[in-house]
């Protein structure tokens, strides 16, 4: 991944129309690229590891998160990432 700047952001919701929004404002930011988004955890894992996005956006309370909040605070999904 090249170092150009940009800061780049996974967004993870179940709800289409808050990741629309939330898409829509970060687009308004020439600093900041949207690389992904993930509608549960299991796709957020995935995301992550493929992605390998500097932020991280997520709703915590949606379907398949099972222990994804402890596995990003231990460091096992790309530790780079903020979670």
């Amino acid at each position: 991944m090249a170092n150009d700047g940009l800061i780049r952001v996974l967004l993870v919701d179940d709800n289409t129309l808050l990741l629309y929004t939330i898409r829509t404002i970060l687009k308004q930011y020439p600093n900041i690229e949207v690389v992904g988004e993930a509608v549960n955890g299991e796709e957020a894992v995935l995301q992550v590891e493929q992605l390998l996005p500097h932020v991280v956006v997520m709703d915590i309370s949606m379907p398949k998160m099972m222990a994804l909040p402890q596995r990003a605070s231990s460091g096992q999904i790309s530790p780079a990432s903020s979670w």
